[in-house]
């Protein structure tokens, strides 16, 4: 194993991130080593201890290079990198610690046996990093930064005291569609894996491999050789943790992410392969497996449920995207994203004309916008021939109250829950998206339908001392929200006004004629019980 100084103690890499020693010792040629890397896993499997032997060793094999560390904040690095990297890596003695400033009051590590220059920052001063030169920057945590912020930092890498230059970062696994995994699925972004294994203090390597020599079949020898501190550690992240915080840390998926706004959600369940038919005049949406376990058999029921009402709702947008969505209530007031539409540089003219092939397939009866009179105009004089001259626009309003808080937002987390009967009051359909997908946002690697924000739409992160606006029960500015913004004025409208006033239909008396002739499976299959028999008297 290459290490920096022999003075110290050695460390031995194991698992998928033993490939970043090979970037160095020239087992992988420089023209091969990723421009960028992701170092992701479960918690507690010694990421950024690894990380940080590797910059140990890099910069004692280029001592020319130049290493920036950084955060969303410079500093946050206190409570993550700092105390592994001087204590674990070097030891509190050492030279390289001793010889400057504590670690809260550092701009940097310099000393002859360290080799080059490791400099620590965060973006709250990002101009200062854009003008300086790298060899290699490594992101703490890079789940919870964006990636134009990420993609700037490779303005910096064009130092010439290494052969190759690298932007990494480590993070735990957070929603799947966030910036960083897509950005791996399309091969742009390295991915190493780091496994619970990995870290020395959980698992005894030494142990393992001496039982593995003496004939020990290797899932027993696994078994056999964890720390007692690693069972400790693996037993309470497994047994006390649930939801997304429990898929992230122990099973290490990148699934839901923890601190959303609308935690309900499960898109296993809310977004459902359902179809929209229309029979003679009536419109109906068919799922073929819904989300009720038929009582005798377990299987999932399918459903056929009569829609009643159509209306439209619209985030405008020009560089920033712009969002169309048609939703449709069936009797109980649950209610269908049926068609979306999510695109960018679309004028008022443009999403007109848009609207008006969704009329053509839809009897939308009304249109939610923000007060942009502009496009209110514009649709209202579009749409006025699917309308007989009745203005189609309404206006909402996105905040309420004298704090300005977000409207919509518990509306929302009301519908996504579950009902009485075993359904929920909102579901969104897969292939709904009308006129192709943006593919300027897909280039981007950002989102460019509305289910694709909500898994990602937070609250901000509390950090001690800062004083967060309505005291961080807002979801987070920076999010990507254009469609939840869009959901929430179709959920307040359906709160305030969506009474659907129906004859509720009766059964027929299960001794009946008719009842017996099958008539009362058309309830059944509508999701309405049916009673029993009439006791006798």
């Amino acid at each position: 194993m290459l290490t920096a100084d022999q003075s110290v103690k050695t460390y031995t890499a194991y698992g998928d991130g033993v490939q970043m020693f090979d970037w160095i010792d020239g087992t992988i040629a420089p023209k091969d080593v990723p421009r960028e890397a992701m170092f992701e896993g479960r918690a507690g499997t010694g990421k950024t201890r690894m990380i940080a032997e590797w910059l140990k060793v890099f910069l004692a094999t280029y001592p020319e290079a130049t290493v920036l560390v950084m955060r969303e904040t410079r500093k946050s690095l206190n409570d993550s990198f700092l105390p592994i990297w001087e204590k674990e890596v070097w030891g509190e003695n050492h030279p390289v610690i001793t010889s400057g400033p504590r670690a809260a009051y550092r701009d940097s590590y310099e000393h002859p046996l360290l080799g080059g220059k490791l400099v620590l920052g965060g973006f709250d001063d990002p101009g200062k990093w854009y003008s300086s030169t790298w060899n290699a920057i490594y992101f703490c945590e890079m789940q919870q930064t964006w990636v134009d912020k990420w993609e700037s930092l490779h303005r910096g890498l064009r130092g010439q005291g290494s052969p190759f230059r690298i932007l990494l970062g480590d993070c735990n696994p957070a929603d799947e569609w966030h910036w960083a995994n897509q950005r791996a699925n399309d091969g742009v972004l390295h991915r190493i894996v780091a496994q619970f294994t990995d870290n020395p203090m959980l698992f005894d390597h030494d142990k393992y491999n001496g039982l593995v020599e003496s004939g020990m079949p290797a899932d027993q020898a696994a078994v056999q050789s964890w720390r007692e501190f690693g069972v400790e550690f693996l037993t309470r992240l497994r047994e006390n943790t649930h939801g997304p915080l429990l898929e992230s840390l122990f099973y290490g998926k990148w699934s839901s992410t923890h601190g959303r706004v609308w935690e309900p959600w499960d898109p296993h369940v809310h977004h459902i392969a359902a179809t929209v038919e229309q029979d003679d005049g009536r419109y109906f949406v068919r799922c073929p497996a819904w989300d009720r376990n038929d009582p005798e058999t377990g299987e999932l029921i399918e459903s056929r449920r009569e829609l009643h009402k159509f209306f439209g709702a619209a985030d405008i947008g020009m560089v920033d995207p712009g969002v169309a969505q048609v939703w449709a209530l069936d009797a109980d007031s649950r209610m269908y994203m049926v068609a979306e539409v999510y695109k960018t540089q679309h004028d008022h003219r443009q999403w007109a004309d848009m609207w008006a092939e969704l009329m053509d397939e839809f009897p939308i009866r009304f249109i939610l916008t923000d007060h942009d009179l502009d496009y209110q105009s514009a649709l209202n004089h579009k749409l006025r021939s699917h309308t007989k001259g009745r203005p189609i626009a309404r206006g909402w309003s996105k905040t309420r109250g004298v704090t300005n808080e977000k409207a919509g937002i518990d509306e929302v987390r009301v519908l996504l829950k579950e009902r009485p009967d075993g359904t929920r009051g909102m579901y969104l359909l897969k292939d709904c998206l009308r006129f192709g997908a943006d593919e300027q946002l897909r280039a981007a690697r950002l989102p460019w339908q509305t289910f694709m924000e909500i898994g990602a739409y937070i609250y901000p992160e509390r950090v001690p001392g800062k004083i967060l606006p309505h005291g961080g029960e807002v979801p987070d500015p920076r999010c990507i929200d254009h469609g939840c913004d869009t959901i929430r004025g179709a959920a307040t409208w359906n709160r305030e006004h969506s009474k659907i006033t129906l004859a509720r239909p009766r059964h027929f008396a299960p001794e009946s004629l008719n009842a017996k002739l099958g008539l009362n499976d058309w309830f059944a299959r509508q999701g309405i019980p049916v009673p029993g028999p009439t006791p006798r008297r």
